[in-house]
Parts: structure tokens; sequence; C-alpha cells
């Protein structure tokens, strides 16, 4: 994964006219507005004391202040008038900047928000465009989603760090208008201020660049205390922690993670130290040659009050080369996940997680599926979970796959779902191998339940509808997948029926139960098969219900199926033994095969399986 050549602040300057032109612009007449009024300003404030005490004094006295004084601003009181004429200017001046900067600061709001916008679709396009899944569990794409995620949290704030970023920019054109003036009175005087300035902020900018360099090194730690601080606040997870007393070890264990990622960002430097003293010198001995040297020159009558007034205010507005620490600390924070952004975006593009494939459309499954040969790892694994797998699944029947924890089923699942393509070997679709077709064309064409299924907190219409979002306002598609699902005594309960929101985090919310959640899932699955899909994987598909929706399942389990190429996966032998072929894996390799009937008859692995979760029921039956 290359790291983009920009760094981060030029990186996110170079979004700005992509997410808001105008913006943008508002963003940039702000900057000159916020430098450039402010020199007018400091030269309006020296005429009006020029021309105030000329106005005292008479031209008889007026000395060095006025036009042609020896070392004086050449025609600075003519050029604005008298005192009255100076006033109108710098009152013209300050209302400009009272003015101009409040109303271009809405402008920049909406830059900001649409900055956010534009960070989260790039990052969204990039986390959901890719039909595999492996970018998800790769540990260090994980730690750069966990820090571009932070766009548009509190943590990092675009309107705070535009506004920051708009000061320094204006900071910076207000020290090159007061450096330009400086020089009227002595070319070189700017020139130790610019050092010292310069030297301050390359000091300071080092240490908040290693603060956040060592944060960001830090992430993966950071990432476990904030899974730590979401078990402490999590509902799911909060009867556990006080049963088993794991509240003091929650909070160790999150003090301790943190304490480690930031020890490292906050340990001392020496190195770091010296050169904050040095710049700290520098800058001291600066200011008081340069204003000693300004106030020697009206000791000797060289320059007038009115000048000594400009360069002072001079002196005092280079420190616009120097360093705000609240100001670049917000925008370097502020710009801090744009890289990440990128690279998250680019590793997405990338061949590394790409699927090979063309606009091939996906067979109808006349045949059916095959795996030939299969071999397949995951990334990082130092053995493979399939090793030669050959299966076949029939179009229009049900194959189950049993085996132990770790044999690799659920891995099988992901395969026909394309979510990784094999190492060695082929995944075939009516003799089609997967990589030849559209990845994304073949995926709308499976409906599945995963262990992990989805529990979304919206309305139940919609957790249904996800299955098939063409039929989110059929209501007798929806009415028919939750009667095939035995969702429909779900569905008469809810006080808001399809539009009840699943989630007591909302007001009116109502949360389903572990078994309710996973029929609402079934209920997806069949409204996509509804909905055009031509393969049902079902991974444990019974493991949240009681024994009563268990029992409905098993009856309803054919007709579910019937003509529907189906693969489930299950420890319940109640249904697998309903699949017309049943496989058992060992070893990443089919291991047996068969109908119930003559795996029970074979007395191989699959028969122990079985009567090791039969025999109880039969003991039960006796007593």
């Amino acid at each position: 994964m290359s790291v983009p050549a920009l760094p981060p602040v030029a990186a996110f300057a170079r979004l700005l006219p992509a997410a808001d032109p105008a913006g943008t612009a508002a963003l940039a007449a702000r900057s000159l507005a916020g430098g450039l009024l402010p020199v007018g300003v400091m030269l309006a404030t020296g005429a009006l004391v020029d021309g105030v005490i000329r106005d005292l004094t008479g031209p008889a006295h007026g000395g060095t202040g006025g036009p042609g004084g020896p070392g004086g601003l050449p025609g600075l009181p003519g050029l604005l008038g008298a005192a009255g004429g100076a006033l109108l200017a710098l009152g013209a001046l300050l209302l400009a900047l009272q003015v101009a900067v409040p109303l271009l600061d809405a402008g920049v709001e909406r830059l900001a928000h649409r900055v956010d916008v534009l960070l989260r679709d790039r990052l969204l396009t990039a986390v959901l465009t890719p039909p595999t899944i492996a970018h998800l569990e790769d540990p260090g794409l994980a730690d750069e989603l966990a820090m571009a995620g932070t766009v548009g949290t509190e943590k990092v704030q675009t309107p705070r760090a535009l506004a920051a970023l708009a000061g320094v920019a204006a900071a910076r054109l207000l020290a090159v208008g007061a450096a330009v003036t400086l020089a009227v009175f002595a070319w070189w005087a700017p020139l130790p201020l610019i050092a010292a300035w310069t030297l301050s902020n390359v000091s300071y900018r080092q240490g908040v660049e290693r603060l956040i360099t060592s944060m960001e090194a830090a992430t993966p730690g950071f990432r476990r205390a904030r899974y730590l601080g979401e078990m402490a606040l999590d509902g799911a997870a909060a009867k556990e922690v006080r049963l088993f007393g794991l509240g003091p070890w929650l909070a160790e264990r999150l003090a301790a993670h943190w304490r480690a990622g930031t020890e490292q960002a906050w340990r001392r430097n020496p190195a770091q130290q010296a050169l904050f003293a040095v710049s700290a010198a520098a800058l001291a001995a600066a200011h008081v040659g340069v204003c000693a040297l300004v106030a020697l020159a009206a000791a000797r009558g060289d320059i007038g009050l009115g000048e000594v007034t400009v360069y002072l205010q001079a002196v005092m507005g280079m420190a616009g080369f120097g360093w705000d620490p609240d100001a670049h600390y917000l925008v370097r924070l502020g710009v801090a996940p744009v890289p990440h952004t990128l690279r998250v975006a680019e590793a997405a593009r990338g061949r590394r997680f790409a699927l090979p494939g063309a606009d091939r459309p996906p067979p109808g499954l006349r045949h059916g599926l095959e795996l030939r040969a299969v071999t397949f790892g995951y990334p990082g694994a130092d053995r493979p979970v399939l090793r030669g797998l050959d299966l076949r699944v029939p179009a229009g029947r049900s194959l189950a796959v049993v085996g132990e924890n770790g044999c690799g089923k659920t891995t099988l699942l992901k395969l026909l779902c394309r979510f990784y393509d094999p190492g060695e070997g082929a995944v075939l679709a009516d003799g089609t191998d997967l990589r030849d077709l559209d990845p994304a064309a073949w995926q709308r064409g499976i409906g599945a339940v995963f262990q992990d299924f989805g529990r979304y907190a919206l309305p139940l219409r919609d957790n249904v509808a996800f299955g098939s979002p063409a039929h989110r306002a059929d209501e007798a598609a929806l009415a028919r997948a939750a009667e095939r699902a035995g969702l429909r005594d779900v569905l008469d309960g809810l006080p808001g029926g399809w539009d009840a929101v699943l989630s007591r985090e909302f007001e009116g919310g109502v949360e389903p139960s572990g078994g309710q959640w996973q029929r609402i899932a079934l209920a997806r699955a069949l409204l996509a098969v509804h909905g055009g899909a031509r393969l049902l994987l079902l991974d444990e598909p019974t493991s949240g219900l009681d024994v009563r929706a268990e029992a409905a399942f098993y009856d309803r389990f054919l007709e579910l199926t019937r003509g529907l190429t189906t693969v489930v996966v299950s420890h319940r032998f109640a249904t697998v033994r309903r699949a017309d072929h049943i496989v058992v894996l060992a070893g990443g390799r089919v291991s047996e095969q068969g109908s119930h009937a003559e795996l029970v008859a074979a007395g191989g692995r699959y028969a122990e399986m079985f009567e090791a979760q039969a025999a109880p029921f039969r003991e039960a039956g006796r007593a």
C-alpha cells in the first residue's frame, strides 16, 4: 500500500475544491481578508498618529512624520490625508474586518460539512465497493480504517480545523505584510525575526508531529482500549460484566492500554526540549534587538511617532511566521484522517483486494455448483483451512455440511459467496469458474443467513427488505417471507407492525429476542429468493431458536428449500437429516458423504456425532 506523496495538509487542501468550490473561495477570501486588512489597519494607525501630531503641532513642527521626512514611510500621511481622513480609513478597514470575516465564515462552515461528507463518501465507497471482505478482515487495514473513521467525530472536527487553517493562512499573510513594512525601516530588520520565528515553528511542529505520529502508531492499543470501554457501556455485556465481577479487570486493562498508547507520545525528549529553549532565546533576542533599533532611530529623530507605531505593530505581526499551538494542532488533527482515508481507498482499488471477473452475467444454476480441488487459507494464516476440497451441489437440491469446529464449514460458504477466491482450484457454477463472472452480480443472486447476521436498528420492514430492496413496498412479498420464516407472531406483536424500530435506543423501539432476530434474518434471505436469488446459504439457521420454533423450522425445511439450490451448515442433526445430501468435512476435505440413513449405517464420524446428539433424547424418552 503506497503512501500519498502529498503531506496531510496539502492532501486535505486538494480535496476542498472537489467538496465545494464556492466554499473554497470563501475560505480563500477569509484568509486574504484576515491577513491583508490588518496590514491596512497597521498603516492607517500610523497615518492617524502622524495626522494627529500634524494637526496639533502644525506644519512647522511636523518634523519627521510627514511626506519626505527622513527615515519615514514615504508619503504615508499624504496618501491617507490628515487625521480625519486617516480616522475614516481606519474605521472603514476595521468595519470591513469585522463584517467580512463573519460573513465568509458561513461559507467556510458549509465547506467543512461538505468535506466531511466527501471523506465519508470516499471511505464508505472504499469499504463497500470491493465484493471481497478480505480488506475488512485485514489487521493492518483495520488500523487505517480506525484512523480514517474519526472524520466528523468529536475527536476530529473539520469546521474547527478549517477555521484554524484560515487563521493560520491569514497570520502568514499578515506576517508577510508586516515583514515588507518593517523592511521600509531597514531592509535587514525582518530577517532575524523571520529566522527566530521559523526556528520556533520547526521546533513546535516537530513536537506536534511526534505526538500525533506516536498516537497513530499506538492505534492497535487504542482500538483495544475503545473495545473495552464499549464493553463497559454495552448493554449486551452488562450482565456478564456484573455476574463475573469484570468491572475492575475492565478498568485496569483499559487504563493499561491507554497508558501504553500515550507513554511514547508524552515521553520527554531532551533534544526537543533543547530546541524549544534555543528557539525561545532566539525569539527574545530578535525582538529586543529590532525594537531597540526602532527606539534608537526614534530617539535620534530619524523616524516619527507614526512610524514607530507602524514598525512596532509590524514586529508583533511577524509572529504569524511562528507556531500557534492551538490553531496548528487543530489543523494537524483535522487533516490527520485524510492520508488514512486515501490509503484505504487506494487499497480497495488495488489488486490485493481485487477479484477478477468481467461483465459476464452469472448462469441460472441449471446444473449446480462444483468445488474442484479447492485449497484456501486466510491471509497471514500458517496453514490452509480447505485442502484439495472436491464437492458438488446439484441444482435444486439441498446439501448439508457438518463437521468439527474449525473444519472449514463457514469458510466454504464464504467461497460460495465469493467473499474470497480459492488459492488453488476453482468454484464452478454450471461449469463456469466464478472468477470469470461479475462478482457483484453473482452475490446479488444469493440469499444467506450467517451466524453473525445483521441486526439493524431500523424498522422491521427494512430489516427484511434488505434481502430485496425492490420489494420494500410489496406487502404481499414481505408477508410471505415473514410467514415462511415463522415471523408472523413477532410481526403481530409489534405495536408499529412493519414500521416498528428494532432497537430500544430509539423512542418507541423494541428489542427482539435472539431467536426472533434469527427469524428476521431468515425472512430477509427468503425475500432475496423471492427477488431472484438462485442460491440459499444457511449457517446454523436454528442456533437461536427455542424448541418450538426449531421444530417448526424442521417441519418447514423441505418446503423452504424445495427446488432451490441450498447449502446448510448446522450442528443440529434434526435439520441436517432432512437435506438431500450430507457431507462431513474433516481436515479441509470431505471425509464422508451420503444421505442421513447411509451415513448412520456406515458407522463413521457422522454416525458418532449423530448418536452423541440423539442419545440424551432417547434416555429422556425412556425416563
